[in-house]
This record gives C-alpha cells, structure tokens and sequence, in this order.
C-alpha cells in the first residue's frame, strides 16, 4: 500500500495506512463498513442506497467509497427528526 505524507494546517489531515483520515471540521473519514455499523446496517446495504441515490453522501477514494463522519451522524438526525410522532 502507498505511503502518504502527513499534511498539517488549519484542516490537519493525517493518513495512517488504510484507517482513518482525521479531519477536523468533518471528523474521521470513515470506510463503508464503519459507516454502516454506525447505522446499524449491512455495508451493502449502504453501497445499494448511495446507487439510488439515498442516504449520506458517500464519494470515491481510489477505489473505495468514504464516509465523512459528520455527514453520516447528520443524516441520522435528519431522519430522526423527519419521523412523525406515533
């Protein structure tokens, strides 16, 4: 796997192998299968909604899909806060 430098500003970006890419405004960028065990979901789940152009937004990293973690809990709220009471 390639080797990334550590990038240092007022958006601190460190890249440590395939893990988490941290960033501060945002949180940690999160992989497919993070994202969807924060929602309680199937990973496939999650790739098969970002094709239909559902739930959070998702955006390619090479070839793998990431998560901003901000973008994941604030989809979460959406939802929560689109429910009706019952």
């Amino acid at each position: 796997m390639a080797s990334y430098p550590e990038v240092k500003g007022s958006n601190e970006i460190i890249i440590e192998g395939s893990s988490v890419v941290q960033n501060n405004s945002r949180g940690e960028l999160w992989t497919t299968k993070q994202a969807a065990d924060f929602i309680k979901i199937e990973p496939e789940t999650l790739t098969g909604w970002r094709r239909r152009e559902y739930g959070p937004r998702g955006f390619p990293v090479g070839r793998e899909l990431r998560w901003w973690e901000a973008d994941v809990r604030a989809w979460v709220a959406e939802q929560e806060a689109n429910v009706t009471n019952r």
